[in-house]
């Protein structure tokens, strides 16, 4: 049951995030707001970089809370989208989407971590390929979905599908597995704190680089008295935020301990910089067939849905090889090397006289590291970072992954904004080249772990039924080690 709830919610959850490319536009040619709709995929990843080390902090005091939580960020996740629906401005969704980054928190934080509880490496390694396909169909799904709805019906029909999936996903997840504090002592921190004035400095410092980046070119103008009060703003908050740093040490909003893990700094960095690579492609693509090519929703759309298809397929295999070696830079190399071929690529093709089927391709081929990015976000962080800091660890990687996708769309936003689409895509594709190398090559330090040092030892099947409510046959033979 909590894995049904789980997959779903990584389903649904990807195709309202990836299906935005093709909806904000549309949206926006119905209610306005053409300069910032952008804004709303940025502005939502914000609250979502706090929720995430607090999910995380929360969960590492009494691991027993995952379930909750989790269902709680996706009943918030559905409200979202609902409200979504009935917005009669950009910014009313701009407002409302603020608040999406408690469901992707929830699922990134709790869901990938849950299933590391419950499971041994080797075994959660699988399942977490198989949360990574999920992800690549919901992907694939999703924006082909998006634009087929509203060539047919409406923008608003596609929030009124994914609302109520979100909360029969919330209801599985809360009436499904329940772990108690013995079960997870491996990832238990019961001393851990929560740094909340981090955390107000952290949001405010992000708004700021976000807003003045998103809206420097257009309504809040660089140079000009808004603009300016905004970098003072972000500027006082950086400062507070490295002051809290400093001082509180383990106990901030970004541990220095778990900082000081050489495995989690380079995943947090390398995982950030390939985010903020891919949201040229997976965003603007869309957006520059729709408004440079006057192609439709749906032909718009079929880029991201190809973007899907190899991690159908990879996904596991990827996941798999991650969990039962402990080692994921091989799986990286690949990512890496057809992200820069496939980036080179959009850089010189792309123009509006360029065939579409040639976009198709170069998008099919771009499946293939996005499916590395995929599995590799879930899977690293739950195999190749040590216990003791595994929970606080993933929750600032997954950080990382926000920061790097709403930095990515704020610059290259800004970079549009100010050359246009035809030209400034070029650009934007230039700086995605340079994060997708920094990215590759930081790869290849991530250090080789043990897998098997953490995993639980083997209980009835009996015992499993009773903890995740599915038959014994799909069921692991494990549930955690009893301490």
């Amino acid at each position: 049951m909590t894995l049904a709830g789980l997959y779903i919610s990584i389903m649904v959850g990807v195709m309202v995030t990836t299906g935005g490319s093709t909806l904000l536009p549309a949206a926006a040619a119905e209610i306005g707001g053409q300069d910032i709709y952008p804004l709303a995929s940025t502005i939502g990843g914000v609250l979502g970089i706090v929720c995430m080390p607090l999910f995380g902090y929360l969960a590492a005091k009494n691991p027993a809370l995952m379930p909750v939580l989790l269902s709680f960020s996706l009943a918030v996740g559905a409200v979202v989208v609902l409200m979504r629906a009935s917005a009669p401005s950009m910014t009313w969704v701009i407002v409302v989407s603020f608040f999406w980054g408690i469901e992707s928190a929830g699922n990134f934080v709790l869901g990938y971590s849950l299933i590391r509880v419950l499971y041994p490496a080797e075994r959660s390694g699988a399942l977490l390929g198989v949360a990574g396909t999920c992800a690549a169909i919901g992907m694939m799904a999703g924006p082909f979905l998006t634009g087929l709805i509203i060539d047919h019906f409406d923008w608003r029909v596609v929030c009124h599908v994914e609302w109520p999936l979100l909360l029969i996903a919330s209801a599985l997840v809360f009436f499904g597995a329940r772990i108690r504090k013995a079960d997870a002592a491996a990832v238990a921190l019961p001393g851990a704190k929560f740094d909340f004035a981090g955390a107000g400095f952290l949001v405010v410092a992000l708004s700021g680089v976000i807003l003045c980046l998103s809206l420097g070119s257009n309504f809040i103008p660089f140079g000009g008295t808004a603009n300016n009060a905004l970098i003072v703003m972000t500027v006082v908050a950086i400062g507070g935020l490295v002051t809290v740093l400093r001082r509180k040490g383990a106990a901030a909003i970004v541990p220095s301990p778990v900082l000081a893990d050489r495995n989690t700094a380079l995943i947090t960095v390398s995982l950030m910089l390939m985010t903020f690579s891919s949201m040229a492609a997976m965003f603007f693509v869309p957006a520059y067939i729709l408004r440079v090519m006057g192609e439709s929703a749906t032909a718009a759309a079929l880029t991201t849905t190809l973007l899907a298809i190899a991690g159908v397929v990879l996904g596991p295999i990827f996941g798999r090889r991650i969990g039962s070696t402990g080692d994921s830079r091989g799986v990286l190399a690949i990512g890496g090397i057809v992200r820069i071929l496939v980036t080179v690529g959009l850089l010189v093709l792309l123009s509006p006289s360029l065939p579409l089927w040639v976009v198709y391709i170069l998008m099919f081929l771009a499946g293939v590291y996005n499916s590395v990015q995929t599995i590799t976000s879930s899977t690293i962080p739950q195999i190749q970072i040590r216990p003791e800091f595994r929970l606080m660890g993933n929750s600032v990687v997954q950080v990382g992954l926000a920061l790097g996708g709403g930095l990515g769309l704020s610059v290259y936003t800004l970079v549009i904004a100010s050359y246009g689409v035809v030209d400034g895509i070029g650009v934007a594709f230039a700086i995605a080249l340079v994060a997708a190398v920094a990215s590759f090559v930081l790869g290849f330090f991530i250090k080789k772990v043990d897998v098997h040092e953490d995993d639980p030892v083997p209980v009835s099947d009996t015992e499993i039924l009773v903890m995740d409510g599915i038959t014994a046959t799909t069921a692991s033979e494990f549930s955690p080690k009893r301490r």
